[in-house]
């Protein structure tokens, strides 16, 4: 996974003053997670508003024929 420095250093700082040294070491794991998660999540988004839009086109279509 390629995440940006900022990023990783952000992680590191605010889950060593939250959890410690295991919050650093859980941190980019969990991270990474959570990102995969929501990106599967918002490209399932984008095929269903596809599929939505598609179909409406074909039913618009049949409406005029």
């Amino acid at each position: 996974m390629k995440f940006h420095p900022i990023t990783i250093m952000v992680l590191l700082l605010l889950s060593s003053n939250i959890y410690g040294v295991l919050g650093m070491i859980v941190a980019i794991p969990t991270y990474s997670i959570l990102k995969e998660i929501a990106k599967f999540l918002a490209n399932r988004y984008d095929n269903h508003k596809e599929a939505q839009q598609q179909k409406k086109k074909e039913e618009f279509g049949i409406i005029n024929k």
